[in-house]
């Protein structure tokens, strides 16, 4: 039986789904989610002797201008600022600045667009100028989630990266048939990548329309900032590596297919780290090749021992390489 004679192979694999499991499991820290509020100026709920001239917040990500906003309004609804929003510090903290105002309680509604993952937030707070005027209470607002399409979009988008990833790995590192057989072999793994290739763009195309419903803006609005220009690079690279695989180039593509898992580690927290940015970032890179590798090439092998299952021989050494391989991305 297959089974019994690559007994040794399948333990390797057994390790590296368990060593899945155990990282699953491992607590990480908490990272700071979206570009929340940090810190505003007047404070929420402060009582000010003197009328502000502006409105300052800061945020715990960087924030995209042409998507947020800060508005400020009297109880009564009659908004008092100037409607020139402006960012410093890159893009963390944001002004408004405001008319000349009375005594009374103002309400400040923001609502932001993060460069790092391009989630929308909103909040609410209030402060008084010379007394408190109003008791009514002032609602904090709440997160502006993501579209009802974001999960299903991330799950397409990202598990076809990682499987057309994988499945190029796979192809490039551990499939080694004789040269007779190459096409014979190669033929069902590239059906796979270009299968996974299409749910990641229909992932893509969910993630643009996400995208926009969860911000209120127009596409060429959403795709002109820094997660646009992910996005874009993203769906290019994965258009690449379509033409190569049908070119008969799978080695090839896992250049493009590189570039899209980076831009996957440039839109990930790891950017919004003050003073370690690019080393969070590259380990965040370096962790979604290694996914890439072996739980997205996990499928491709899955197919070849089926397809090729009457070739103890060369499964055998294609799951030898395949579990080391697997055995050194776990480590990442």
């Amino acid at each position: 039986m297959l089974f019994r004679r690559l007994q040794t192979v399948p333990r390797a694999l057994v390790l590296a789904v368990l060593a899945l499991g155990v990282l699953l499991a491992t607590p990480h820290d908490r990272v700071a989610a979206h570009a929340a509020l940090a810190a505003s100026d007047p404070a929420d709920g402060a009582v000010v002797p003197l009328p502000p001239a502006r409105v300052t917040l800061t945020f715990t990500e960087p924030v995209d201008a042409r998507l947020s906003s800060i508005e400020v309004t009297t109880t009564e609804g009659r908004r008092v600022d100037r409607d020139d929003l402006a960012v410093q510090e890159g893009g963390r903290r944001a002004t408004v600045s405001l008319a000349p105002l009375e005594r009374g309680t103002y309400i400040v509604d923001w609502k932001n667009v993060s460069t790092v993952d391009g989630h929308p937030l909103s909040g609410r707070f209030a402060f008084h100028v010379s007394e408190r005027s109003s008791d009514a209470l002032v609602s904090k607002g709440a997160p502006t989630f993501p579209s009802r399409l974001e999960p299903p979009a991330r799950f397409l988008l990202d598990g076809g990266l990682l499987i057309l990833a994988g499945t190029l790995g796979v192809i490039a590192t551990a499939v080694r048939p004789p040269r007779r057989d190459a096409v014979a072999w190669e033929a069902p793994l590239n059906r796979l990548a270009l299968a996974a290739a299409g749910l990641a763009l229909a992932g893509a195309a969910l993630q643009l329309a996400a995208q926009t419903s969860a911000t209120g803006a127009a596409p060429m609005d959403v795709l002109s900032g820094r997660w646009g220009t992910a996005y874009v690079t993203r769906v290019v690279d994965v258009g690449l590596a379509i033409a190569l695989i049908l070119m008969r180039r799978p080695r090839l593509a896992l250049v493009p297919m590189a570039v899209a898992l980076a831009t996957l580690a440039a839109t990930s927290h790891g950017m919004a780290v003050r003073g370690l940015a690019a080393p969070a970032v590259i380990a965040d890179g370096l962790h979604l090749a290694a996914v890439a590798l072996w739980v997205g090439g996990l499928p491709a092998v899955l197919l070849l021992v089926w397809k090729h299952r009457g070739d103890r021989a060369e499964i055998a050494a294609t799951l030898r390489r395949f579990s080391t391989l697997a055995l050194i991305a776990a480590g990442v």
